[in-house]
């Protein structure tokens, strides 16, 4: 049995939902690593925690303690999502043996565990391809059970706009279709069943760039610009541009609970700017010249004066560009890093001296974009590049660096992307597992555990914890999961 005396709704349903988790364990999956060969029979595992909150944000402690054996077993953790880590610990060690009873190899264990990073995401796409509830739940679990934190939803893009929002109802004239909307409570649904699995939603409105879906119920505010739909940006001298953009926030406000938000900023094709001849004008009247930068700088404090007082007391995340461009920033921001040209180490560190924090989303040749290899990225004649679980694993966030220990701080963590060019609810679920698990013991672990040869055997025990609780996922191997 699972129990616990605290009063804590989330972690009461969490101990029901594991217990139930039991029952679904592969027999005798393959283990992680070698062990000692004795067994540990159990009667019951008894969870404490320091503080019953519920406040789950980028500050939480998320460490735990797991001891097995004799006998039983114990997690303390100083907060419920700690605990709930905890538990997915416990379930990884679990094996079912072949008189139907629950064992645990090489008991007795003594377990102090806690993240490297703090925030280690997954980047979802519903813009290019909608994603139907469902299967983004289904990646949370998958998430939840590899201990990655921040589910990053890029919500809309250039392709399509499928949120209902009240206050502006027209923006989702540019859906796909009607079935292929969220509404708010559809939102509110996704944060709730994420922060009962330990995991953060930082949704992201992308502007201004990317734009075109925005055009559709709202032409005034966007700018034309060609036939790849993907350059049209937002008017920044239009004033009903901010009116759209604070009500669709304010609605946003009412279902997210996370205090992150992502506002996008990559990509801005100037050209189509300069293309305009009523935006020229206007930067001649304010005295720019013909100098967008100081155009995407004017947009920019507007954007982050109406952010925060649509979407109060949150941290905003912008792509690097707007970081290059050479906005002023408020110190609070923290800078999404993405681009391997010129090298992301560097970017990074010019990031981290001006005194912003960093998040880390890919890797030196791709190596975070999952996406990559199914008909986009790097191709030539012979085809795409498709990133091994291996290259995943390997690629060291901080490799090379000279920032301080200190200054590392500010890095706060890394993610791995799921853009959706090719990518829809079919296969959601098989392109990022197993390599997204990968991912997630790169921003857990320690840096100097980076073997991949002895990482091999924990993903393939992985892949058989992660089928069994449901969650598609693809092989690394030949093998069976009902075998040593």
């Amino acid at each position: 049995s699972f129990r616990s005396s605290s009063s804590s709704k989330l972690l009461q349903q969490a101990l029901t939902r594991y217990a139930s988790a039991m029952t679904n364990q592969p027999t005798l999956c393959p283990p992680h690593a070698a062990q000692p060969s004795s067994t540990d029979s159990l009667d019951g595992l008894t969870v404490t925690v320091e503080s019953d909150s519920e406040v789950l944000a980028d500050t939480t402690d998320e460490s735990y303690d797991l001891q097995v054996g004799p006998g039983s077993a114990t997690i303390h953790a100083a907060t419920v999502f700690g605990a709930l880590h905890g538990l997915e610990s416990f379930l990884h060690l679990v094996e079912v043996n072949r008189t139907g009873g629950y064992q645990i190899r090489g008991s007795p264990w003594v377990i102090h565990d806690s993240p490297r990073f703090i925030h280690r995401g997954l980047l979802i796409d519903t813009s290019r391809h909608y994603l139907p509830i469902s299967a983004i739940l289904s990646l949370v679990d998958g998430m939840s059970q590899t201990k990655l934190n921040v589910l990053h939803w890029h919500m809309v893009d250039a392709e399509s706009f499928p949120l209902i929002s009240v206050s502006a109802p027209y923006a989702s004239w540019g859906a796909y279709g009607p079935d292929e909307v969220y509404h708010l409570s559809d939102v509110q649904n996704v944060v709730q069943y994420a922060k009962a699995r330990g995991v953060r939603v930082m949704v992201e409105v992308d502007t201004p760039g990317h734009a075109n879906a925005f055009g559709y119920g709202y032409p005034s505010i966007v700018v034309p610009c060609g036939s790849n739909v993907e350059n049209t940006p937002v008017d920044p001298t239009n004033n009903f541009t901010y009116t759209v953009i604070s009500d669709i926030f304010s609605d946003l406000n009412t279902v997210l609970e996370d205090n992150f938000f992502h506002l996008g900023g990559d990509e801005v094709v100037y050209g189509c700017w300069r293309n305009s001849p009523h935006i020229m004008q206007f930067m001649q009247d304010h005295g720019m010249g013909t100098d967008c930068t100081k155009l995407e700088e004017y947009y920019e404090k507007l954007l982050l004066e109406l952010s925060n007082k649509a979407l109060p007391n949150r941290n905003f995340v912008m792509y690097q560009e707007v970081f290059d461009s050479g906005s002023k920033l408020p110190s609070n921001i923290v800078i999404d890093v993405w681009k391997t040209d010129p090298p992301l180490i560097q970017e990074v560190e010019a990031v981290v001296r001006a005194g912003y924090r960093a998040i880390i989303a890919n890797g030196p040749n791709d190596e975070w974009y999952l996406n990559e290899g199914f008909g986009n990225g790097v191709c030539d004649d012979i085809g795409c590049r498709y990133t091994h679980w291996t290259a995943v694993y390997k690629n060291e966030p901080l490799a090379g660096t000279t920032l301080t220990p200190t200054q590392q701080k500010l890095v706060l963590g890394g993610e791995a992307s799921l853009w959706g060019e090719e990518i829809n609810g079919d296969n959601l679920a098989t392109v990022a597992w197993p390599r997204a698990a990968a991912f997630a013991e790169r921003m857990w672990s320690p840096e100097e555990v980076n073997d991949y040869n002895e990482a091999a055997p924990r993903i393939a025990r992985m892949y058989c914890k992660m089928r069994a609780r449901g969650v598609q996922v693809s092989p690394i191997s030949p093998g069976s999961c009902t075998h040593f």
